[in-house]
C-alpha cells in the first residue's frame, strides 16, 4: 500500500495495525532491500544498471501478481 502512494497511517488503518508496527515492518523490508543489493554488488559484481534493472523487474511482477 505504501508504495503507491499510501501513507503510514492509512496503512495502519486500512490493515488494523499499529503505525509502529508498520514502520517496524518497513524497516525490516529496508534493510533485507540493502542486504541483497550489497549482494548483487559485492558477490555477483553487478553494476548499478544492472541491478537497477532487476529491481525493476521484480517491480513490474509484482504488479501483475495483484
Amino acid at each position: 500500500m505504501i508504495p503507491e502512494k499510501g501513507s503510514t497511517r492509512g496503512t495502519a488503518r486500512a490493515t488494523k495495525h499499529d503505525k509502529d508496527t508498520i514502520c517496524r515492518w518497513l524497516d525490516i523490508a529496508g534493510s533485507h532491500c540493502q542486504e541483497v543489493t550489497d549482494y548483487f554488488f559485492q558477490e555477483l559484481e553487478l553494476g548499478q544498471v544492472q541491478i537497477d534493472e532487476i529491481w525493476s523487474y521484480i517491480k513490474k511482477k509484482e504488479k501483475k501478481r495483484d
